[in-house]
């Protein structure tokens, strides 16, 4: 069965694990937050298989802290509880047993789109795009209904094994109307929006600060804000802009970069006012942008096995490949020998010379050193990608520039050497 919440190692919990919560009989804990627990229960009288999330204060939680977090648990339930819609996660029912809440709610068969990302899951921009507007159009339903998620994170959305966004984890979550008291800072800092960093409680366009965040790494699969403390990033999320993803990724459209720059606006003001402008600016500036005239998919995505020939030295040139995921090695083969040019790892441009100059044969042989997902650019790609993203040919000569200044580096230390001789 798939995994529910993967936020902490379950090896150190300390509680025992309950055999029953209300109807619901426990199978075994699927993963637990800062102030809870996620079971994988059976509906004993519906025979389906749910999630019960379990509040689990620490020993030392004084009366008003325990009020705080029953109150914040009891209003996530009672916000969604309405909420049908096919991106959102359903609950089904809340109670109390023994001191103890609980929710039950959807179980749902998949992982989290954290997860995914980590992988660097072999996905084209198309499927991409597709689960980004799934998100968007699930936390349009929620604000469409009154309210603000306020900790929306790749954990905190699931994808089902059929490919299906759901949102879910709403303990922080922000009615229009009210909770304007509340000063703690309340999210994942690293997509927090600069307000809620200022302990401002903030509204749906924080959401759309941190649904910026959340498209720039499912597009690039990078943090925007790649900062290794809560102060460092605190301060890149308030005072700096993220590095333009077609500038991580030279495939990436430079439309892409105002939408996210759009979505990401230090004032709330500037950004996108809705979930709905939002997809909407990603449907019409990036969507033609991922089809041919023909309706194909522009670029392959391909997959070599560790030891397996890309290209070999020799054969005719018809196509660069930017390395997305494993290890690529550039051989160059002689009379005598076999030498190791290069290892590229993601991000990598190689093969390029290919889509730059007339057909000619392959100058060295490239080789999968790990399981390695490439995105193949034939010449015809790239001169479509020149006309819809004229950054990408900087992309290319800024790769061809660093490897002449390494080649020159190289040549200048043989010289040194030979004269030393």
């Amino acid at each position: 069965m798939g995994v529910f919440i993967t936020e902490t190692p379950m090896k150190d919990a300390p509680q025992t694990q309950p055999q029953r919560i209300g109807k619901f009989e426990i199978i075994e804990e699927l993963g637990r937050g800062g102030m809870s627990t996620v079971y994988l229960a059976r509906d004993s009288l519906l025979d389906r298989l749910v999630a019960v999330k379990l509040i689990r204060l620490p020993d030392d939680a004084g009366p008003v802290l325990h009020v705080q977090f029953i109150d914040r648990f009891i209003r996530e339930a009672r916000a969604i509880a309405g909420l049908d819609h096919p991106n959102v996660v359903k609950f089904h029912e809340i109670g109390e047993q023994d001191g103890m809440h609980y929710i039950a709610m959807e179980y749902i068969n998949g992982g989290t789109l954290g997860r995914l990302i980590s992988d660097r899951e072999p996905r084209d921009l198309r499927e991409r795009l597709d689960l980004m507007l799934q998100i968007l159009d699930g936390v349009a339903a929620i604000h469409e209904a009154g309210l603000a998620h306020r900790d929306l994170k790749p954990r905190n959305i699931m994808l089902t094994s059929k490919g299906q966004i759901k949102i879910m984890d709403f303990g922080a979550v922000l009615h229009e109307e009210g909770d304007r008291a509340d000063d703690q800072v309340l999210g994942t800092p690293r997509y927090m929006s600069p307000e809620q960093l200022q302990k401002q409680p903030g509204d749906f366009r924080s959401d759309i600060f941190s649904l910026g965040s959340i498209c720039y790494e499912l597009m690039t699969f990078a943090k925007a804000f790649p900062g290794d403390s809560f102060t460092e990033v605190s301060q890149m999320i308030r005072k700096e802009a993220p590095v333009p993803p077609s500038q991580i990724d030279m495939l990436l459209p430079s439309s892409l970069d105002a939408i996210i720059g759009k979505a990401m606006a230090k004032p709330p003001a500037e950004r996108y006012q809705s979930c709905r402008e939002m997809a909407s600016g990603l449907k019409r500036l990036v969507a033609p942008f991922m089809e041919t005239d023909n309706g194909e998919a522009g670029f392959r995505e391909l997959s070599f096995a560790p030891g397996e020939i890309i290209f070999s030295q020799g054969d005719p040139g018809d196509a660069a490949y930017l390395l997305k995921k494993g290890k690529v090695r550039i051989l160059k083969h002689t009379e005598n020998r076999e030498r190791e040019i290069s290892v590229f790892t993601p991000i990598a441009l190689f093969g390029e010379m290919a889509i730059l100059l007339p057909q000619g044969c392959r100058t060295a042989s490239a080789v999968a050193l790990e399981p390695s997902m490439v995105t193949e650019i034939t010449r015809e790609n790239f001169e479509a990608l020149v006309k819809q993203s004229p950054r990408s040919i900087q992309a290319v000569l800024k790769v061809l520039a660093t490897r002449l200044a390494d080649l020159t580096a190289r040549w200048v230390a043989l010289c040194d050497v030979r004269e030393e001789s």
